[in-house]
């Protein structure tokens, strides 16, 4: 696993999230994005507003809780496992 310090990236650099989020560049420079991998992903949420989980990807197939209980909105500042089908990218 990552540590703190290694968890993060810089968006003046736009070096890269090591675990799979980035700062996008462009007309949508500012808003984050997690890079999810086929099959189950631990992500945390990055943002001040939660998220519907009715507003994931398609192709998000199951969000749990850290106590593995299923979840409908993603809290911030929370940590979720989330089981794609396909690699995903979501935007927060």
């Amino acid at each position: 696993l990552y540590g703190a310090a290694e968890a993060t990236g810089d968006k003046e650099t736009g070096d890269a999230f090591p675990l799979g989020g980035r700062w996008p560049e462009g007309p949508d420079e500012g808003r984050l994005e997690s890079n999810l991998k086929t099959g189950w992903n631990l992500v945390g949420v990055p943002v001040s507003v939660g998220k519907n989980v009715a507003k994931l990807p398609t192709s998000v197939l199951e969000v749990k809780d850290l106590s593995d209980a299923p979840v409908d909105i993603l809290q911030p500042g929370k940590a979720y496992f989330i089981n794609v089908s396909a690699d995903t990218t979501v935007e927060w």
